[in-house]
């Protein structure tokens, strides 16, 4: 067997425990429907959210949920189609009311991280401990590479997934992280995430503003990175490495823009690992 087909026979039973074997869980709020897969626990550990960023929703985090440490109860969710930062915040929090979850820890990755930060900074009281991969507080770098908000409202969403499809499915398979990428990429976008969902996401990109710091003290935000993300912009790395720089950080080699999904084996061992150094407060 070639590490093509040993990598993505792997990643293939992730994805099928994910959406297979783990009820799809719907909860309405008032802003819309989010839908949520939850790897519950017997114990009494602090949930933790899952935010994904543009590509792929919840379905990125696959390889984690299959490696989730037993005293985590991750919740993997898709947000409903908003595409205003504010909203986004007023439903998150409408989303743990449902749930019946007054604090919680909070996992973003790339545009996830961003939003997490938000809600942490309307709601401070809500969050206890916050992991950012791969993100940033402040897309303007990034945004001028983009078409205009007003661009992005008028395209056909059908066409923006296909471009986003081809170029995650056109990069090489050089090594085991591409591979996992390109393998879940191609099972997501499109048959899981929606040219309508895919395009809300966008809109809520070219949206965001700039954060300020979150209140949280240094030592209850993480930090995962690669240092050589072909996504994120270096300045937009640099600067929010800069604003926890007191955090507890690792760059993990070949993690791209996803290291959740690209060294999962890692990722997994580093974020379990800090949960479990970095107690939870009970205020």
């Amino acid at each position: 067997m070639t590490i093509h087909e040993s990598v993505s026979a792997e990643v293939e039973r992730d994805l099928k425990t994910y959406f297979s074997a783990t009820p799809l869980l719907t909860v309405p709020t008032e802003d819309g429907l989010w839908t949520i897969r939850r790897r519950e626990t017997s114990g009494s550990a602090r949930p933790l959210l899952a935010l994904p960023g543009i590509q792929g929703g919840s379905g990125i985090f696959c390889s984690l949920f299959a490696r989730c440490d037993t005293q985590v109860e991750l919740i993997c969710a898709d947000a409903p189609l908003l595409s205003e930062v504010d909203t986004m915040i007023r439903s998150t929090a409408q989303l743990l009311d449902q749930l019946d979850i007054g604090r919680i820890d909070l996992l973003g990755c790339s545009l996830g991280g961003y939003l997490a930060q938000a809600f942490a900074m309307a709601h401070p009281e809500r969050v206890d401990r916050l992991v950012l991969s791969n993100s940033f507080y402040d897309a303007s770098t990034y945004l001028q590479t983009l078409p205009s908000i007003d661009a992005i409202a008028a395209s056909d969403a059908a066409v923006l997934l296909n471009k986003a499809r081809i170029s995650a499915l056109s990069a090489p398979g050089i090594d085991a992280g591409s591979i996992r990428l390109q393998v879940v990429m191609a099972t997501l976008l499109g048959p899981h995430q929606t040219a309508v969902q895919f395009k809300a996401r966008m809109e809520l990109l070219a949206r965001t503003y700039p954060l300020p710091r979150t209140p949280l003290p240094d030592e209850r935000v993480l930090l995962i990175d690669d240092s050589h993300d072909p996504v994120l912009p270096r300045p937009m790395r640099q600067a929010i490495r800069a604003r926890y720089a007191a955090s507890e950080h690792h760059a993990i080699p070949r993690g791209g823009h996803l290291p959740v999904v690209q060294q999962p084996d890692t990722f997994a061992r580093l974020l379990f690992r800090w949960l479990r150094n970095t107690p939870f407060t009970t205020h």
